[in-house]
């Protein structure tokens, strides 16, 4: 698909809101034209989609393009990429896998809200086999590679949704986090990245999402971009959070920062620790109270295996062809046996004790600062030849700082915190309460942040 010269847009480097501007006035179908051109030219090698909806999509911007202005969307003629553990109608949703092979009918209802904001669906993004690691790898399609230094890993497990962000080829798309699997990737490809709370997105057709670890969740390059698209997925779940998000005089929050990692075993990094450091000077400086604290709390770590491999098995069980996938799945499946019945009740129940137990620490303070990962981004072929010990083990740097808040059910929020030292990204997390207003105080902190740093 040719470039068009005469094009005045660089529609590459525009953001979401900007890409909804450049739609109104050049038109949809210029903007996808673009996007589809970016895609067919970058993703043999960073392998960030797995399925590229070139008629659809342009066929839909197509309609856009005749709908009078009062009937545009906060979305209009913006491409969403859609991680592959998302139902889109036509396509098959593979979960990272060979385990499907007949196309969904229906779209998801997030998917269906996307559309409604006048979203154009054009794809669907790599993730490993049932989004089991943070690392972007399959057998059935590949490796991803990471846009900011493509000899390294964009983390995952909704990595190719990253990357597709990170290198322009969208400005918005959707991941799904059960233990990181949307702030780990932001981290490692220096976009913003949104876990929401438990129970506020819908996981529609399906019944879960991982039981009570997972949600859907938006990647972009602002904060304002994710807090547009979790208004849309979120539904009337948002409403008041939309209606009076940033009042006249907002008083300074109260921002405690910890650096105690899930395991006592995972070391963090000096750049990283640095990155948390940094910020909390920024958000200092903005006025806010900022204090060092050491967040002790019961270990997370069964109730979330539990709910990893009885959440694995779910999806293995729903699956088409269960015997085409990875043979480290096929001992998910037999190893995760015992994560049933009464064992998998307990892990339900003490998971919504414990993120009452974390409920009350936002009783002292509006928002939590963390590093987002231990570590620092691993060279691509992290999984190749590891069996599921060996993958979990791994992993285990880049979920320290992350799976917790999965296990307790509040939101999330990566913001970017430039390069290190090594020319990779560095980034922050910002969690907060849950409840009605849960992603407000995280916005504003996360704003702050990313306007020090020069961005927005």
């Amino acid at each position: 698909m040719p470039t068009h010269a005469d094009d005045p847009v660089h529609w590459h480097t525009l953001d979401a809101h900007q890409w909804r501007d450049a739609a109104t006035q050049h038109g949809a179908v210029t903007g996808i034209r673009a996007a589809l051109e970016r895609i067919e030219r970058r993703n043999d090698y960073l392998n960030a989609f797995t399925i590229i909806l070139r008629e659809e999509s342009l066929s839909q911007a197509e309609k856009l393009d005749q709908l009078p202005a009062d009937q545009r969307g906060p979305l209009h003629g913006v491409p969403v990429a859609i991680k592959d553990e998302v139902d889109v109608a036509g396509c098959v949703t593979s979960f990272g896998t060979s385990g499907n092979s007949t196309p969904r009918t229906e779209d998801s209802l997030i998917v269906q809200r996307l559309r409604a904001a006048g979203a154009i669906i054009i794809g669907k993004t790599a993730m490993p086999a049932f989004g089991a690691f943070p690392f972007t790898e399959s057998q059935r399609f590949g490796i991803t590679r990471n846009p900011v230094h493509p000899a390294h890993t964009p983390g995952g497990s909704s990595g190719g949704s990253a990357a597709a962000v990170a290198d322009g080829m969208v400005p918005l798309a959707i991941g799904g986090d059960g233990g990181g699997s949307v702030r780990i990737p932001a981290d490692h490809c220096g976009i913003v990245g949104l876990k929401p709370a438990r129970g506020v997105v819908p996981s529609s057709p399906y019944e879960h999402l991982w039981y009570a670890l997972g949600t859907a969740g938006p990647l972009a390059r602002t904060v304002a971009d994710v807090r547009l698209a979790y208004s849309v997925i979120a539904g009337d779940s948002a409403e008041s959070y939309i209606s009076d998000a940033e009042p006249p005089a907002p008083t300074p929050l109260r921002i405690g920062v910890s650096v105690r990692p899930l395991s006592p075993l995972t070391r963090l990094v000096r750049e990283n620790r640095r990155a948390v450091r940094r910020a909390s000077d920024i958000l200092r400086s903005q006025g806010h109270t900022v204090t060092d604290i050491d967040l002790r709390h019961p270990d997370p770590a069964p109730a979330f295996l539990v709910q990893f491999f009885a959440g694995i098995r779910a999806e293995i069980a729903g699956l088409e062809h269960p015997r085409r996938i990875e043979a480290r799945h096929r001992w998910t499946r037999v190893l995760g046996a015992w994560a049933s019945g009464p064992v998998l009740r307990w892990a339900l129940a003490w998971s919504e004790r414990f993120g009452q137990r974390m409920e009350r620490t936002f009783a002292e303070y509006d928002v939590l600062l963390t590093p987002t990962v231990a570590g620092r981004p691993r060279k691509a072929g992290v999984l190749t030849g590891k069996g599921l010990v060996g993958a979990g083990l791994a992993s285990m740097p880049s979920v320290a700082y992350t799976a917790v808040w999965n296990v307790s059910g509040h939101p999330g929020l990566t913001v970017p915190m430039g390069l290190g030292e090594d020319g990779l990204p560095t980034s922050v997390q910002l969690i907060g309460s849950v409840g009605d207003r849960e992603v407000a105080a995280l916005v504003r902190a996360g704003e702050q942040l990313m306007r020090a740093e020069g961005a927005s």
